[in-house]
């Protein structure tokens, strides 16, 4: 299940070449204020997506890129940016991020700097407080060049969701957004190693059990976020990652682009030839931005490898069998089409994954005595397990304590670092 995508990256700059003389337009569907927030939105994540590509030192793409920020600059320093930067001088780098991208990739303006380096003296330039991860993307502005105030990155990273374990059954998809924008930050899009007191195994397991979670929703943005998380930390592809690699490669190479969840064909097709591609440039972007950063990230050193991964447990039909009990779901996903192509062998190596998947669809169903059992079959079969699978045994037992009244019996508890165990304790 290898994915040789080196020629996908220069697609997604053919996608930002096309988009970018449509988008950079205002939105006649849009009152000016919102038509001004949302071309600065895909400004901005060009020019992040420039700057990512030029940093794989492909002379070649560089060089597009390049060409790409030159003509995206009027629109990176447009007036209207310097009067909210007026008004508003706390949002000084999140409405500047285009600006100091294409300054780090060659493309400057002086004067434009002049001006916010002014407006950076004001002192209500400050941040205002915010979200943990929110404090690493303020310091990665900082170190981006935007004339930030300095932030305690050691203090914010030990509150965000990569320094804690995540709850992999019921946190929403801010939470997903919280933990892959905090890693994505820590370790500046992978040219910068995480510190050594953060435990990258930990930070994998929830990452696997995220992207799980992306695949049964068809979330590709989010799913592309969690996957950057093997290249980001350096850390080889297990059979999971690379099975998400390949689906995403396989769906860039199909429709064009990785799809986003608001890229609808129903309305596609009810829009004029002209409204269409539009809106197929405006709600694809984003996604297909998100694997280009992914792609980039492949491409840091020491980032692409696969695991070496040991043999197999005896049980090697436990994915299917686990497959075949799971709740039906319609429309099928994306991921069970690809995993249903897949051989025996295949299938087996991703027994994991359909644990995962497994015991959220049975969790989100309510379904907890096909919970234990599909449990009891996973735990028996030897593989390794990740955070959902040792969550929902947490909770199961957490339901029979509950069940019986003993409000002491959970003292009692066996250790999820012997999670087989539990199923002891259990009773129908």
């Amino acid at each position: 299940m290898s994915s040789d995508t080196d020629d996908l990256l220069p697609g997604i700059l053919l996608f930002a070449e096309k988009a970018v003389p449509l988008l950079v337009q205002a939105d006649p569907d849009e009152s000016e204020g919102q038509s001004f927030f949302t071309r600065l939105k895909f400004v901005s994540e060009t020019c992040l997506l420039l700057y990512a590509v030029i940093r794989t030192e492909d002379r070649e793409l560089a060089a597009r890129a390049l060409d790409i920020g030159q003509s995206l600059a009027p629109h990176a320093r447009r007036p209207e940016i310097l009067a909210w930067v007026h008004f508003r001088p706390h949002l000084l780098a999140e409405l500047t991020v285009a600006h100091y991208c294409l300054k780090k990739i060659g493309v400057e303006d002086p004067i434009f700097d002049h001006q916010l380096n002014v407006f950076a003296q004001m002192t209500s330039v400050g941040a205002r407080e915010r979200v943990p991860w929110k404090d690493l993307e303020d310091g990665w502005h900082r170190a981006l060049g935007a004339p930030s105030p300095d932030v305690d990155i050691p203090a914010a990273l030990k509150r965000t969701a990569i320094s804690q374990v995540q709850d992999a059954l019921f946190a929403s998809r801010e939470d997903g957004y919280a933990f892959t924008h905090a890693l994505i930050y820590a370790t500046d899009f992978g040219h910068q190693q995480l510190p050594d007191n953060l435990d990258k195994d930990a930070i994998i397991r929830d990452a696997a059990s995220l992207l799980a979670r992306c695949l049964e929703e068809d979330d590709f943005d989010l799913g592309a976020e969690a996957l950057m998380a093997w290249p980001l930390m350096k850390m080889p592809l297990d059979s999971l990652a690379n099975f998400a690699l390949d689906l995403f490669e396989t769906l860039t190479r199909t429709i064009g682009i990785l799809p986003s969840m608001s890229l609808r064909n129903d309305e596609y097709q009810e829009l004029s030839a002209e409204a269409a591609t539009r809106y197929f440039f405006k709600e694809g972007y984003h996604t297909a931005y998100v694997m280009g950063l992914l792609l980039a990230a492949m491409r840091t050193p020491n980032a692409r490898q696969l695991a070496v991964e040991g043999p197999l447990p005896q049980s090697c039909n436990t994915a299917r069998r686990l497959y075949d009990l799971l709740p039906e779901r319609f429309p099928q996903r994306q991921w069970e089409v690809h995993f249903n192509a897949l051989n025996s062998a295949q299938q087996a190596a991703l027994t994991p994954l359909i644990a995962e998947i497994f015991v959220r669809r049975t969790v989100k169903s309510a379904d907890y005595e096909g919970l234990r059992t599909g449990l009891e079959i996973f735990l028996a079969s030897g593989h390794v397990f990740h955070r959902g699978v040792e969550q929902s045994v947490e909770l199961l037992g957490r339901m029979t304590v509950a069940a019986r009244g003993d409000a002491d019996g959970i003292s009692n508890y066996p250790s999820v670092d012997r999670v087989s165990e539990i199923f002891g304790a259990i009773g129908r």
